[in-house]
């Protein structure tokens, strides 16, 4: 028995619907933003992973299919900016050098600027107030903690 048997509607003849959206996070970012690119990318269901490739490689979208190892670096990358990944780590994450990792950083806030200004505005915000209210009305709180090294 698998483990999806053991779950069942507590309806009676009711089903459970199993539901993958895929880029959610790009959604939400695109939302939260309101990047115009971004949002239009979505609208029209293009890839963004293979968007990033597209223009980090001046390659027409076209040219990349879904198993390019191009577009697998890419993924993590996309992910990670969102989640305020730096140059270091999406390096960790994607397998590829600082460099090719601070340009696709650098081509990413230049493709969808307002994606930029979001986390701009963010990180305002927790240095003024020391946290965050998100949309949904709940509270995070940043701690500051004095910098280990002179050059933070």
């Amino acid at each position: 028995m698998s483990v999806k048997q053991h779950f069942t509607s507590r309806f009676p003849d009711g089903k459970l619907v199993q539901a993958d959206l895929s880029q959610i996070e790009v959604i939400i970012a695109a939302q939260l933003s309101g990047d115009p690119t971004l949002i239009q990318l979505i609208r029209e269901g293009r890839d963004v992973h293979k968007f990033m490739v597209a223009n980090i490689y001046n390659e027409p979208e076209s040219n990349i299919s879904k198993d390019d190892p191009r577009r697998k670096a890419a993924k993590p990358g996309t992910f990670g900016i969102l989640y305020g990944n730096g140059p270091a780590r999406l390096s960790e994450n994607c397998g590829k050098d600082i460099e090719w990792c601070k340009n696709f950083i650098e081509t990413f806030y230049k493709l969808f600027p307002r994606i930029k200004l979001w986390h701009n505005f963010l990180q305002e915000q927790v240095e003024i107030h020391g946290q965050l209210t998100m949309p949904t009305g709940q509270i995070l709180k940043f701690e500051k903690y004095p910098a280990k090294f002179e050059w933070q």
